[in-house]
């Protein structure tokens, strides 16, 4: 019950921040504008890749337990 509760605060905060990285990379080193869908699917495609690295971290955990 508690492993899985700190897999899903990990999972929100991993997801927040990766949010939080992709929206400035986007407006200050891309120069994206919200008014366009840019940032939308450099989001989606960085929370993509938290979720892989998420999941392979996760099998890597419990497949030595």
């Amino acid at each position: 019950m508690f492993v899985k509760l700190a897999w899903a605060l990990v999972a929100f905060l991993v997801i927040g921040v990766g949010r939080t990285v992709v929206e400035w990379i986007g407006t200050h080193v891309l120069k994206l504008s919200y008014e366009t869908n840019d940032s939308v699917a450099g989001y989606y495609v960085v929370v993509a890749t938290f979720l892989l690295i998420f999941v392979l971290i996760k099998r890597h955990l419990f497949s030595r337990a």
